[in-house]
């Protein structure tokens, strides 16, 4: 799934997406001990989707709280030169 595709997502959405890819991972490597994996690579791409997803989720829970840090900044601000005024 593309980055693009990923940001669209809300964060329990990505969540089970990887929940979901770390059980299609364990699969994938219980066949590759079992030589039964005939595409190896697909163990890579999927460790790369994890990744994304992770990152994602991550950014927008920093984002979020970069948001509340900054309301609270521009809130007590406001005040500041509301009493500075008088």
């Amino acid at each position: 799934m593309k980055t693009v595709e990923l940001r669209k997502k809300n964060t329990q959405e990505l969540e089970k997406l990887v929940s979901e890819l770390r059980k299609k991972l364990h699969d994938l490597r219980f066949k590759f001990s079992s030589n039964q994996l005939k595409n190896v690579k697909e163990i890579s791409n999927i460790k790369k989707e994890i990744a994304r997803s992770l990152t994602i989720i991550k950014e927008s829970a920093a984002f979020a709280k970069a948001s509340a840090v900054g309301s609270t900044e521009s809130a007590s601000g406001q005040t500041k030169s509301a009493s500075q005024a008088k």
